[in-house]
């Protein structure tokens, strides 16, 4: 039993090493991508077309990797305690259960959602840092840039966006629902194209692949014109610090489509686009190839 416990402990920790280590990756290829879309949401003067103009300024600057390390990090530190949350809602859901029965779907949603929420709350301060040097050279550490807000705003301003962030983490319920919704599709196609003879073809990798890809994809739409918002409120751009306080999300949302039209709230899906999909992509290709890795290193089959 003991021994039972501890492999499956493991194989946990072993898929948790693996996903942070993926992300890392991922964020180190797409960091410019990246650095374009919140260059294009911050900047209330651009257009929507200007993403390959953003770009090569970046490039001609020096400055496509700026605040890198600070990114680096603050996605290390929230994978962790997201993960860590995760597991024990998890063990929370299943000891509720009596341990005699395997957590379903939902069971899993929930325990996400919640392990978001928490984790979204926690680490509020290292994504709103790490935004700031993103956009700016500071010369200070993420530790330093989180002591400088707090003493030149004040401590709230290190949870500025968090109502925001709340918000984009239902962001993963739709995008479950929007790929249920096109295996759906799928499938009403089939049984058209076979007329009532035959089975469905069961899904290939490359189309679950293509599948989920267009999923986020269409979830990154139906919730980007709130990360616009989320990006200004940690950066405090083009908003000063009294319509951050003192305005709600629509009010804001408002604000946006009122200085700079509708095409204001979808700056920078472009590019956010192309890093969703090549995200999405990196992200499994390095996982899958890590879990392998790790596996030959520790001996665990």
């Amino acid at each position: 039993m003991a021994s039972g416990s501890s492999g499956s402990a493991a194989e946990t920790a072993l898929h948790g090493l693996a996903g942070i280590l993926a992300t890392q990756l991922s964020l180190l290829l797409l960091y410019p991508i990246d650095q374009t879309r919140i260059r294009l949401q911050v900047d209330e003067r651009r257009k929507r077309s200007g993403a390959d103009k953003v770009l090569l300024e970046l490039a001609h600057s020096g400055r496509l990797y700026l605040g890198i390390a600070a990114s680096l990090q603050t996605l290390f530190a929230s994978y962790v305690v997201y993960f860590c949350l995760l597991q024990g809602m998890r063990m929370h859901l299943q000891h509720a259960k009596g341990g005699a029965r395997p957590l379903n779907t939902y069971d899993d949603l929930f325990a996400s959602t919640i392990a978001g929420l928490a984790s979204t709350f926690l680490t509020s301060p290292l994504w709103v840092a790490s935004m700031r040097m993103k956009l700016r050279s500071t010369g200070r550490t993420l530790y330093g840039e989180i002591r400088e807000i707090r003493r030149t705003e004040s401590v709230f301003a290190l949870w500025a966006g968090t109502t925001t962030s709340m918000w984009l983490v239902s962001n993963t319920i739709v995008k479950l629902a929007l790929n249920e919704g096109l295996k759906l599709l799928r499938r009403v196609y089939w049984r058209r194209a076979l007329e009532g003879e035959g089975e469905v073809p069961a899904i290939s990798m490359h189309e679950a692949f293509a599948l989920d890809a267009l999923a986020q994809v269409l979830a990154a739409a139906s919730a980007h014109p709130l990360q616009v918002v989320q990006v200004r409120l940690r950066a405090r751009a083009p908003l000063t610090a009294a319509e951050a306080v003192d305005k709600s999300l629509f009010k804001l949302l408002q604000l946006i489509v009122k200085r700079e039209g509708l095409g204001g709230l979808l700056k920078g899906f472009s590019a956010r686009a192309l890093q969703t999909v090549l995200n999405a992509a990196l992200t499994f290709f390095f996982y899958e190839r890590l879990v392998a890795a790790l596996r030959t290193l520790s001996g665990i089959r």
